[in-house]
């Protein structure tokens, strides 16, 4: 699936279209999607699936920490880009994290674009679980024109009808 998405932009660059970049904006940002999506499933959809509250409020407990980490929101410029960052918490055992934080009802709706972007970049818990593989790396300026294609992006699939007046 991944593949086809860059297909379709990499076709859709070669031609005369006056309105190409529409619809490669709209392939670009799939593209990204998908590939988060596919990296956080493991062929399990149960962990793409929202639970509401996602990245905020978590608790994890990796390899030899002997304290459980919260995750936090790290938000970039000022776009609803985020990096999760994980704060020692004072929790070694399970039973000792507040109940009302803990929460596994899930939405049965996918992720978002900004927390599956988010996780294929956290390299503690979402990518540290998973054998052999390695984070996805980006800088501030790279999520800054991710933010901005996104932003296109929205405006094009979620389009409101607008009228634009020049005044003399």
């Amino acid at each position: 699936m991944l593949s086809i998405h860059l297909k379709t932009a990499s076709q859709i660059i070669m031609t005369s279209e006056e309105f190409k970049w529409k619809w490669i904006t709209i392939a670009l940002h799939h593209s990204l999607y998908s590939f988060c999506i596919s990296c956080q499933s493991q062929g399990n959809y149960d962990n793409v699936l929202s639970s509401g509250h996602d990245d905020i409020n978590s608790y994890a407990q990796m390899g030899n920490d002997e304290y459980f980490r919260e995750s936090i929101r790290e938000y970039i410029y000022k776009t609803p880009a985020y990096r999760i960052k994980w704060k020692v918490t004072n929790y070694r055992d399970e039973k000792e994290i507040p109940l009302q934080k803990i929460s596994s009802n899930k939405l049965n709706k996918l992720i978002s674009f900004w927390t599956a972007l988010a996780r294929v970049q956290d390299g503690y818990y979402w990518m540290g679980r998973l054998i052999n593989i390695k984070p996805l790396i980006l800088n501030d300026d790279q999520i800054r024109l991710i933010a901005h294609l996104t932003m296109l992006r929205n405006e094009i699939i979620h389009f409101v009808p607008k009228t634009f007046g020049i005044n003399r």
